[in-house]
């Protein structure tokens, strides 16, 4: 009987040696857990706000390039507008020397023509207007934004 006794008691005693061990060995899987979940979240956090920042820089460098299109863009039609604005005066100096007066129809058409010449020059929509037309200081915006306006004239 004294055997049985011991035999149980060994089986028991191992038992629990199993279950603190088991428990210990849970317990450092969780802590190693809690662990790798911070420094995912620490290179996460960081990989967020490096990507905020390449999309920062992408944003000033677009407004950049923009405003510059818009530029070249306004210049073309400045030349535009100017070679039609030529183009209908000589139109109206020929008709005027084929007749002494014009024809309502070719005042009617230098009308339209001088007002289409218009609306293409560049003035006529308010460019350049320097304080959101021109240069502006990156560093003045902040990150994400809000972002300086830009014009286009295509």
């Amino acid at each position: 009987m004294a055997a049985v006794v011991a035999a149980i008691r060994k089986h028991y005693v191992e038992a629990q040696e199993r279950a603190e061990k088991e428990a210990i060995a849970r317990a450092q899987e969780h802590a190693a857990w809690l662990e790798r979940s911070r420094e995912w979240e620490r290179q996460e956090a960081i990989r967020l706000q490096q990507e905020k920042e390449r999309k920062h820089a992408e944003a000033i460098k677009n407004i950049v390039q923009r405003r510059k299109a818009a530029l070249s863009e306004a210049a073309a039609n400045w030349r535009l507008s100017n070679l039609l604005l030529e183009f209908i005066n000589e139109c109206e100096a020929r008709w005027k020397t084929q007749s002494d007066s014009l024809t309502p129809q070719q005042v009617s058409w230098l009308g339209w023509a001088r007002d289409l010449a218009k609306a293409t020059s560049p003035f006529s929509a308010g460019y350049p207007d320097p304080t959101t037309d021109g240069p502006f200081d990156p560093s003045s915006v902040p990150l994400g934004g809000p972002y300086p306006p830009s014009r286009s004239f295509a």
